[in-house]
């Protein structure tokens, strides 16, 4: 723009002396008297005669005039559209300007309205740790501070905290972490990022989200879950853990003292590995799927083994465990030794088939007599001799 005007100015000063230059210099031909006169040789009178290479030079310069003129005014049209030209782009570059400024100035006033129907506290603020902006929740607890230096406002500090994240935030950094209130007691989980502004300039945005019944109720279960361990682990009932996999995830001590294992020993271990038969691998599978599907089931009878690998026969119950959110994280298997009874219910059965083989021998003679002497049965033998 401010080549074109300083060319269109030396072209109108060069157009000027020149016609200057061809009035007192430049000769020229008198057809009223037939004579040539010389610039201001003919205010004198001096005259000569008629020059023929006066005559072409004054031509030829006339016509580099009129080519000049020409030119001249064919550029000066050209710069005019161009400077309509540069003055749209301009304008259309000023029109963007305000459009891109008009829409963030419009999110910003969105985001403001969002900021300000939440409970965090949302501040911004430049480099130099002043507050650009607080939500309404942020003034509420902290006070207007719109203006003044983030420390100053949250802990009533006259300096920075020394925890500060500033240099990390201002290279990109988006930070989150966790920190105590010392003037009003309250923990909160605080993000920071950086903040990009129209201008290209940057800010850094707080937000802090009070955590403190959170935590409280996090303490309160971690309470429970250290009763339930506690508990888990002192039951006189042999209990484990186990995944969707049939790994065992939870062992008490009844569980060792019952099948032989330490803890560290059959923890993350497959059931079949340790304690269950690969004759029942099928089924038990698929109970552990349906206890992960939600079902419970009382006083199956199983059959598991010792370390040693004898059989062992326990009653078990097995169930669900879920968590706070209603996951299931592990099912539960409590389980009492019945091998004793299975042993002596099996004696029991043994004996039993024992006499019903003896009752059915028909070479020897057998009665079986109640407290009052009355013939409860006899065998074979007693019927053939007594026709009864």
């Amino acid at each position: 723009m401010r080549k074109i005007f300083n060319l269109k100015t030396f072209l109108n000063i060069f157009y000027i002396v020149l016609i200057i230059v061809s009035f007192l210099l430049v000769p020229y031909h008198n057809i009223r008297t037939g004579f040539t006169n010389w610039g201001f040789t003919s205010l004198s009178g001096v005259r000569g005669p008629v020059n023929n290479a006066a005559l072409t030079v004054q031509r030829a310069l006339t016509l580099a005039l009129v080519i000049f003129y020409i030119y001249n005014i064919r550029l000066r049209r050209k710069m005019r559209y161009e400077n309509i030209e540069v003055d749209m782009a301009i304008q259309e570059s000023e029109d963007r300007r305000h459009q891109v400024e008009r829409e963030y100035f419009r999110l910003r006033r969105q985001m403001q309205n969002i900021f300000d129907t939440m409970e965090d506290c949302v501040l911004i603020c430049d480099k130099d740790f002043k507050v650009e902006y607080m939500n309404q929740s942020s003034k509420t607890i902290f006070g207007e501070g719109k203006g003044k230096k983030c420390h100053e406002v949250i802990y009533k500090s006259k300096d920075p905290c020394p925890w500060c994240f500033v240099d990390r935030i201002f290279n990109g950094e988006t930070i989150t972490w966790e920190h105590e209130h010392e003037i009003n007691q309250r923990l909160y989980r605080i993000h920071s990022s950086p903040f990009i502004n129209p201008d290209g300039s940057s800010s850094m945005i707080f937000i802090y989200h009070d955590i403190t019944k959170e935590k409280a109720v996090e303490e309160k279960i971690e309470s429970s879950d250290d009763h339930f361990r506690n508990i888990f682990e002192h039951l006189p009932v042999a209990c484990f853990g186990y995944d969707r996999e049939a790994r065992i995830v939870a062992w008490n001590r009844a569980a060792s003292k019952l099948y032989g294992f330490r803890k560290e020993e059959v923890m993350g271990r497959s059931m079949f590995g340790t304690i269950a038969t690969e004759n029942d691998r099928q089924n038990t599978l698929s109970y552990i799927q349906k206890v992960f599907e939600g079902e419970s089931f009382d006083a199956l009878e199983w059959q598991d083994k010792y370390r040693d690998g004898a059989t062992l026969y326990v009653y078990t119950n097995t169930y669900p465990l879920y968590d706070i959110e209603g996951h299931i994280v592990m099912g539960i298997s409590a389980n009492i030794d019945i091998t004793a009874r299975k042993k002596m219910e099996n004696d029991l059965k043994n004996s039993k088939m024992h006499l019903e083989k003896i009752m059915e021998t028909p070479n020897s003679l057998i009665v079986e007599l109640d407290s009052a002497l009355n013939i409860i049965r006899f065998n074979k033998g007693c019927e053939e001799l007594t026709g009864y």
